[in-house]
């Protein structure tokens, strides 16, 4: 089974907006990402832009959008300058295909445009074309989906979780949970690897 954990790409260029560490970014879980595949020469991808545009103001408390281009910098910065405030979100060029590799292959996707939902917990929550309606639900239930806040975890809360929470949390801070076979093993593991970490 391919795990769905959203993976940061290197050596992004960026073309607009202020350069974000995506793997601290991911780590911190505090927003939703939304990474949109595009080029300067796919008319598809450009007719994507003002609508990728109205939705990065509508969540602009809780997600940000990043459209990737696999050409140059100095390729695609001349088209996003002339688009202006049409274009209103962060804008990265790939051209060693990093975040290509990471996710339009890792996921078979054949075309672009494409986009990928990447939720609070670093999963790929959803992906395909960004005209899709089912693009923008996706992305509702990324934001209303609060990650927990891991310091308000008491021991009681602890109990209350189930095994899958537990196990989810552990795997969200790539801590090993293989040898932990009782719930009590897991919940002891979170309070020694993760709550004792913050």
């Amino acid at each position: 089974l391919m795990s769905n954990l959203a993976q940061a790409p290197s050596e992004l260029e960026w073309i607009k907006g202020d350069p974000i560490n995506l793997s601290q970014e991911f780590q911190k879980g505090e927003k939703v990402f939304v990474l949109e595949f595009w080029a300067t020469w796919c008319p598809p991808c450009r007719q994507t832009i003002p609508h990728l545009t109205q939705l990065q103001k509508k969540f602009s408390k809780d997600v940000t959008f990043i459209g990737i281009t696999t050409e140059s910098a100095s390729a695609a910065k001349g088209f996003v300058d002339k688009m202006g405030k049409q274009m209103d979100y962060h804008v990265a060029a790939d051209p060693k295909h990093s975040a290509y590799t990471l996710y339009m292959n890792k996921y078979s996707c054949k075309g672009i445009p494409s986009a990928f939902v990447i939720d609070r917990f670093a999963k790929v929550a959803w992906y395909g074309h960004p005209a899709d309606p089912q693009f923008e639900q996706a992305i509702i239930k990324a934001v209303s989906e609060q990650k927990l806040n891991l310091k308000e975890l008491t021991d009681e809360k602890l109990r209350e979780m189930s095994v899958k929470q537990l196990k989810e949390i552990l795997k969200t801070h790539h801590v090993d949970a293989t040898e932990a076979i009782e719930k009590g093993d897991l919940i002891n593991l979170t309070k020694a690897k993760v709550l004792n970490t913050l």
